[in-house]
């Protein structure tokens, strides 16, 4: 793909410029348009879907008819589906750091976050989270800082067990 974002909402995916592909259900894309207010409250109860969908409407923008384009307040959404184990939120999150979208620039995090939702997805959700993390994000990186990703990335599911 080519450095401009194009989408595919219901019958494909939603692509971005370095050639990893988010895939969107008919009924994810159904979320993304719920009316705003509704999402927002969903969002601010803890609905790590609805704070995604809220993530990718302000990553997305107008083009879904929604808020404004912002990749610090996507980036802010994505954190909190993220750190509940939302997989395409922490994909997202390795997208925007790769990218430097509302994010600082940051390979070591971009791994971490990729890693993660790999471990998380299958199908081809999770081949393009490999292939970000492995050839994206990986090609990019010294051994030590991918080390450095994997023990983060470690630590951060350790962190999600429930204490026993």
């Amino acid at each position: 793909m080519t450095g401009a974002r194009r989408q595919r909402l219901c019958v494909g995916v939603v692509g971005f410029s370095v050639g990893a592909f988010l895939t969107l259900s008919c009924s994810e894309k159904a979320a993304l348009s719920v009316e705003t207010a509704e999402l927002r409250a969903r969002a601010g109860a803890g609905d790590a879907e609805a704070q995604w969908a809220v993530g990718m409407d302000y990553s997305l923008g107008v083009k879904l008819g929604g808020a404004p384009q912002d990749h610090g307040e996507a980036a802010r959404w994505f954190l909190l589906a993220a750190e509940q184990g939302h997989a395409k939120a922490q994909y997202a999150l390795g997208f925007m750091h790769v990218e430097g979208l509302g994010l600082a620039q940051d390979n070591v995090l971009a791994y971490m976050w990729s890693h993660l939702a790999a471990s998380r997805m299958t199908g081809e959700d999770r081949e393009n989270a490999v292939r970000m993390r492995d050839v994206v994000v990986g090609r990019r990186m010294a051994v030590d800082e991918i080390t450095e990703a994997k023990r983060l990335a470690q630590e951060w599911d350790a962190a999600q067990l429930p204490e026993r």
